[in-house]
């Protein structure tokens, strides 16, 4: 996919309608930006697949992605995270991170994955975006339920009471 530079100012706002735009998450694992991870491709706010879907009881825009690697140590590199964005209709000309409007490189929203299996929800208010990641519950080691052998006790017995005969001396 060609190379498209970010904005470098602050487009136009007034009657600004986010409802009006299709808005995709875009990113890639850094440090490298080349691969997407689970955002499927690198930086490239063309790739439909990565459309957010609007909730209208929230008001929320939000992509969901399921069984996502951990980010961390790799061959290549000591430490790697996502680096994203939302952009507007498939675009550069609009896009915006976790704090808001993002104008200019150097501008991405971050996230790590802790777990291998993670879900991954990237969301849009309209005004910034944010990740929440979800690690697969690790199943605790449970201990067995401590067991006791069964006491069993022997029936009582008593000797027989016999009397020794009586005698008499001659």
């Amino acid at each position: 996919a060609p190379v498209t530079e970010a904005p470098t100012e602050e487009p136009a706002t007034e009657a600004f309608d986010p409802a009006a735009h299709t808005w995709t998450a875009v990113g890639a694992i850094a440090p490298g930006h080349v691969d997407g991870g689970c955002l499927g491709v690198a930086w490239d706010p063309a790739y439909a697949a990565n459309d957010l879907t609007l909730d209208e009881a929230t008001g929320l825009w939000s992509i969901t992605y399921t069984d996502v690697a951990a980010t961390g140590e790799t061959e290549d590199y000591d430490d790697t995270w996502y680096e994203y964005k939302v952009a507007a209709d498939h675009a550069w000309d609009l896009s915006f991170n976790d704090k808001g409007n993002a104008i200019g490189d150097g501008t991405n929203a971050k996230f790590t994955v802790p777990a291998d299996g993670s879900t991954v929800t990237i969301f849009f208010d309209g005004t910034k975006c944010w990740a929440e990641v979800v690690a697969p519950e690790v199943p605790t080691e449970t201990e067995a339920p401590a067991t006791e052998a069964p006491v069993t006790e022997a029936p009582a017995t008593e000797a027989p009471a016999t009397e020794a005969p009586a005698t008499e001396a001659p």
